[in-house]
């Protein structure tokens, strides 16, 4: 009898201590994958003035964060007269090239910022350039009217 409970005491232990070692992937992907808590800023932020009036197409590469989900535009005018009531959100994905054509409301000089979101909604620091948009030049029967 105490060979029977010794037996049933050791395929217990055996049991218990090798049934807690698993290989659930779910479990270790979520330790050795976690999103970061940083993001680094998108690189080589650029406005580009093209042939219309009032737009301007803004281009920069993303970040190489892996967990990089968007990145936000946004502008102001350097006057104050204008601003980007709410900001532009265009996807992204990691080293990547992005860009959006923007529509501004006046001439004006504009600042131009982007901010890279991670996937947990981190974001990075700002960056920002200056830039204006095409101004077309007063012809001569322009001044004649005035």
């Amino acid at each position: 009898m105490k060979t029977l409970y010794k037996l049933l005491l050791l395929s217990f232990l055996f049991t218990w201590t090798f049934s807690s070692c698993s290989d659930d992937d779910d479990v270790t992907s979520l330790i050795k994958d976690p999103v970061i808590d940083t993001v680094a800023p998108v690189s080589l932020l650029r406005a580009e003035v093209t042939e219309n009036e009032n737009e301007l197409l803004v281009k920069w590469t993303n970040p190489m964060n892996k967990d990089v989900y968007r990145v936000e535009i946004s502008y102001s005018a350097v006057t104050a007269r204008a601003f980007s009531g709410s900001p532009i959100l265009v996807e992204a994905s990691k080293g990547t090239e992005g860009e959006v054509l923007i529509t501004v409301p006046c001439y004006d000089v504009y600042t131009i910022s982007a901010v890279a979101i991670n996937k947990a909604g981190i974001r990075s620091p700002k960056e920002s350039v200056k830039a204006e948009p095409y101004l077309p030049k007063a012809t001569e029967s322009d001044d004649k009217e005035e």
